[in-house]
């Protein structure tokens, strides 16, 4: 059921911010196409390229202990005249490798054939499958362009949309200016036209990318252990608009996902939990990892309807209303006999039975709660005339209309709670109030009472 009002809830929230808490995978894809074989001052590009990341992945190590690596290499298996636009191969898959591992692949690996580099960022959502959700940045390495017709940026789309990874990094050994052209979707590209640069200055651009700004909320239960999901949560900027809309969630090993978000706008988070929770003027720090710590404990609540304490399921879904104790506005409508989270407080319970049952004062504070009620009965009413009719109940010594009957009404069934109840009517061809009749009769749990007038 939609919420009737989102409600303001206040808890207290912790943020920092951390690069050692989510797991990094850094997926490097290295270009080994004929073209490596080109000399770039001193040296081939493949060689090049080999040394410099092997160094670099050594520092990575050193820098990031929560560090993982894997490795991908494409037109290395083919000779050029095969034309062979399936030439790629997962050397290394993510995980915590040594670097003597790195070395040992990359020295089976002789440049050989074409550049099949769509097809090669196709296959990395299979490389990062089982990282979901975690800082997952894509390091391809190469010196030219696409030589089977596919498109790179569509492809980098899609992983982009898809949240396979939050960042891709191309690094180019002096890519030409047309070959260029196959990367127009992405705003940076490092391309250094000589191999000093490119040594030098490979270690700062994957630093730079694994350091983007990104968010981690951890949503706490009453351990204080990140154990909630499936929340919605908008992000609204400044001028009150959504910025970012996400479903939180966790992945198998129970981290919460990374998101990738603009660092230079302060938000107001809503998150969605029942009643709703508000964090105003969050922050984030640039190039760093944020993480949001929001107490967010929830208890399951579950209203059943009951006969002698034995559960009823044969029943209408009988709405409830539920509001903070002592509020006025209601923030959701449940329904009996199906479980809800709520956030541990104090609650005030109107069950949209006939009549309402009223239930105050409430307490959500332990992992969860079952409140049984009476299951209803059902009265069938049927008149040989149409007739005018209200059904009244006594309530604290006094009789209270519960339910008035549609005017010219001859025939009415009512699911009613359990207790005593007297019928007010008059048919409509009599027109003296006098002729007022009053039938008394009592409801039980699941049985059927018929009045016939």
């Amino acid at each position: 059921m939609k919420s009737l009002l989102f409600y303001i809830f206040s808890l207290g929230f912790i943020f920092n911010a951390s690069a050692q808490e989510s797991p990094i995978n850094v997926l490097f894809v290295v270009d080994a196409s004929s073209s490596m074989l080109k000399k770039w001052g001193k040296d081939d590009k493949w060689s090049i390229a080999e040394r410099s990341l092997l160094r670099m992945a050594d520092s990575l190590m050193v820098m990031y202990d929560n560090l993982q690596f894997g490795l991908r290499v494409y037109g290395h298996q083919s000779l050029p005249i095969t034309n062979d636009c399936f030439d790629s191969e997962l050397k290394l898959p993510i995980g915590k490798h040594s670097i003597a591992t790195l070395k040992d692949r990359l020295i089976s690996v002789a440049p050989k054939g074409i550049t099949p580099l769509a097809y090669t960022l196709q296959q990395t959502e299979q490389d990062f499958a089982g990282f979901e959700g975690q800082k997952n940045i894509l390091v391809v390495i190469t010196d030219g362009s696409e030589s089977c017709l596919g498109d790179p940026c569509e492809i980098l789309d899609i992983l982009l949309k898809n949240e396979v990874i939050i960042k891709p990094v191309i690094i180019g050994l002096d890519i030409d200016v047309q070959s260029l052209q196959d990367y127009h979707c992405l705003k940076e590209i490092y391309n250094p036209h000589f191999p000093f640069d490119f040594e030098q200055k490979i270690l700062q651009v994957v630093t730079q990318a694994i350091n983007f700004t990104t968010l981690q909320i951890d949503l706490l239960d009453e351990n204080d252990q990140s154990t909630q999901r499936n929340i919605p949560m908008l992000f609204y900027n400044q001028n009150k608009e959504v910025a970012y809309s996400f479903y939180h969630k966790r992945d198998g090993n129970g981290n919460p996902d990374t998101l990738l978000v603009n660092p230079s706008v302060v938000y107001d988070i809503h998150i969605e939990t029942l009643p709703a929770l508000w964090m105003s003027q969050v922050k984030l720090k640039n190039n760093e990892h944020n993480i949001l710590k929001i107490n967010a404990p929830t208890c399951t609540l579950s209203i059943i309807a009951a006969n002698q304490n034995e559960r009823v399921e044969l029943i209408p879904n009988i709405p409830y209303l539920i509001k903070k104790a002592g509020e006025t506005e209601y923030f959701h409508i449940g329904e009996l006999n199906n479980s809800q989270d709520y956030l541990h407080g104090v609650y005030d319970i109107d069950i949209l039975t006939l009549p309402v049952t009223r239930l105050s004062q409430i307490s959500l504070n332990q992992n969860e709660v079952k409140i049984p009620i009476k299951a209803p009965g059902k009265l069938v009413v049927n008149a040989p005339f149409p007739m005018h009719a209200a059904l009244f109940q006594e309530i604290n010594t006094e009789l209270v209309n519960i339910y008035t009957f549609p005017a010219n009404s001859r025939q009415e069934i009512l699911d009613l709670q359990p207790g005593k109840y007297s019928l007010y009517y008059r048919f409509d061809h009599k027109h003296e109030m006098v002729a007022t009749q009053v039938k008394t009769f009592e409801i039980q749990s699941q049985k059927t009472v018929e009045l016939k007038l």
